[in-house]
């Protein structure tokens, strides 16, 4: 821009032709915006002799689970958060800080006793939060599924508008993101979050307006 910072162009496909922005400008459908590029506010999860898990603190955009099912080690979302997303949001000077993250993706981490949809364990740099990490009382979160949690509960950016995330109505801004959980019942399901920040949820894995909240495991220092 002629300010000197970066902007993403991004031609506008809404889920509906009634969303806007969170100024309240009405979002036309094909219409080329410009979003200028601006650091990542991150929540630390937790911290240890200076390495953070740090969680964003916004839907950053949408994209679907898998084309195919819910293993998530071949998911589509992890092959692009370990492709596209980092290079696109870390300088390769701020990837140095990042360690890889060993994801638990057994059946305790799904949030079921038996899930025959549940994988291996993955190496990520990036990744997604599990259902039982967004359970978990050390990390800020309620420990029942069922409840409606605002620590769970995101907001979406004007981008992720833009790029088609669905936007919810009974919390206003709000939309509905993935987790790595499948879901137990049938292999084209993975578990979102609710927009209410409730895990009592289910989606078919080629949703493609289901929001995006990337986790990453960094050096933060002592």
């Amino acid at each position: 821009g002629s300010d000197g910072a970066l902007y993403a162009k991004v031609v506008a496909t809404p889920l509906q032709t009634t969303y806007s922005f969170t100024n309240g400008v009405k979002i036309v459908q094909n219409r080329e915006y410009y979003f200028k590029v601006e650091p990542i506010k991150w929540r630390i999860l937790t911290s240890t002799s200076g390495v953070a898990l740090l969680f964003s603190d916004k839907i950053l955009t949408c994209h679907c689970y898998s084309s195919k099912d819910n293993n998530y080690a071949e998911s589509d979302i992890r092959k692009w958060l370990n492709s596209t997303f980092i290079n696109q949001a870390f300088t390769r000077e701020e990837q140095i800080f990042l360690r890889e993250m060993q994801c638990d993706n057994g059946v305790a981490s799904t949030g079921y006793d038996k899930n025959p949809h549940a994988c291996g364990p993955t190496q990520d740099y990036v990744f997604l939060l599990s259902i039982k990490e967004l359970m978990e009382p050390k990390f800020g979160f309620e420990p029942k599924d069922k409840a409606a949690d605002p620590a769970r509960r995101k907001v979406t950016t004007d981008y992720a508008r833009a790029m088609g995330v669905g936007v919810g109505d009974h919390f206003p801004g709000t939309c509905q993101w993935w987790t790595r959980s499948s879901a137990a019942f049938n292999a084209l399901w993975a578990r979102p979050v609710e927009e209410s920040g409730g895990l009592n949820l289910s989606a078919t894995t080629a949703n493609i307006w289901t929001g995006v909240v990337p986790a990453v495991l960094a050096f933060i220092g002592e």
